[in-house]
């Protein structure tokens, strides 16, 4: 679905990912790596937010670069950051989200209701986003980025300031949907990607090993890789 051929990302002549392969279709993808490891800066290439070479990011059998709207359309994408000092209501916020990416619809109002529920923020529905904690602007990152379920989710660090049970709910959910959907997390809780990923890969000074299996992780702990 989502395939990766040789890509190279530079920031004022400092290259930052290098020679980067992957393809991913369904499952959760992990990418495990240390802080500065470039884990962030591939999730903002797969996102389309960091502009690639025309024959890098393909989607589908076709460059992204070639048909961004369509690309944007079919995922989901939860940053790192956490600047939300908005005034509106979180009900509020996933509406104009909604909007902006063309998703609006008389049925929006019951999906809105059902992505708060699912990442626990039913109570706080109607709470200004400048009154969240971390924990729940995490959350409502989450809950953008799932709207229309887009058949790709990409998210950096989605239970960084998260409690250990909400953790727990999120990582569970996520399982539960990437049985028909593609998910690739950036993620430093090392527990929770042996646990429910089906595929780890790991970022060191901007290289990206191979794929592997939850089960072969334990050499990564050898001081293999900074994590």
């Amino acid at each position: 679905m989502i395939l990766v051929k040789n890509l190279n990302f530079s920031v004022s002549d400092k290259e930052i990912l290098h020679s980067i392969n992957l393809e991913w279709s369904y499952g959760i993808l992990a990418i495990v790596g240390g802080n500065g490891s470039g884990k962030s800066t591939l999730l903002s290439c797969l996102s389309s937010s960091l502009k690639t070479s025309n024959h890098s990011i393909f989607w589908k059998n076709k460059p992204i670069n070639q048909q961004l709207s369509n690309y944007r359309r079919s995922i989901g994408y939860a940053p790192q950051g956490r600047s939300l000092d908005s005034h509106l209501t979180a009900i509020e916020f996933l509406s104009a989200c909604a909007a902006l990416r063309c998703l609006y619809s008389s049925q929006m109002k019951v999906e809105i209701a059902h992505i708060l529920k699912n990442v626990g923020l039913t109570s706080l529905a109607d709470r200004p986003l400048n009154h969240f904690s971390g924990g729940n602007l995490r959350k409502i990152l989450i809950a953008q980025s799932l709207l229309g379920s887009p058949e790709l989710l990409i998210l950096d660090e989605p239970t960084s300031e998260v409690d250990i049970s909400a953790s727990e709910m999120i990582w569970s959910k996520l399982k539960k949907y990437s049985q028909n959907h593609a998910v690739i997390i950036a993620s430093h809780d090392l527990p929770s990607v042996v646990k429910y990923a089906d595929k780890i890969a790991v970022m060191s000074a901007g290289n990206l090993s191979p794929l592997e299996s939850p089960a072969n992780f334990e050499k990564y702990k050898n001081g293999i890789f900074d994590l």
